[in-house]
C-alpha cells in the first residue's frame, strides 16, 4: 500500500470517528501500538511493540507495555485521589495488584481497560 493509500484511509477512520485514535496492529485482544516509523529507500516502516518472537504463543511473557503502564498509573493515580478513606484505598489497590498478580498481563490489561470506561 502506498502512503497516499494509508494516509487517505487514516482520514476517513479520523472524519468517522472524531476521535485521535491510536495507530495499532495485531488482535483486538492484544494490540500492539506503533513505536516509530522511519524511510529506506522508497519504503516507510513502520515498527510496533510486539511480544518476542521466539516465546511460545499460550505464554504472555511480554510483560506491560508503556501505554499499558500509563493505564495503570492512571487508575492508581485515580485511587489516590478519590474520596476514598485510607482503608478503602489500600485495599482497592491490593486488589488491583493481586488480580494482576494472578493473570496473564493481556487479561489484566482488557480488565483494567474495562475498568477506566
Amino acid at each position: 500500500m502506498n502512503i497516499s493509500e494509508l494516509i487517505k484511509n487514516l482520514q476517513d477512520i479520523q472524519a468517522a470517528h472524531n476521535d485521535d485514535l491510536e495507530v495499532v496492529t495485531g488482535e483486538e485482544w492484544f494490540p500492539e501500538q506503533l513505536l516509530s516509523s522511519h524511510v529506506n529507500h522508497n519504503m516507510a516502516f513502520l515498527q510496533f511493540d510486539r511480544m518476542p518472537s521466539d516465546i511460545p504463543a499460550e505464554i504472555d511473557a511480554r510483560g506491560f507495555l508503556e501505554h499499558e503502564e500509563l493505564l495503570i498509573k492512571t487508575l492508581i493515580t485515580n485511587v489516590i485521589f478519590s474520596e476514598l478513606e485510607p482503608e478503602a484505598m489500600v485495599d482497592k489497590i491490593t486488589s488491583m495488584l493481586v488480580f494482576s498478580h494472578e493473570n496473564i498481563s493481556s487479561d489484566v490489561i482488557e480488565h483494567f481497560n474495562q475498568t477506566n470506561k
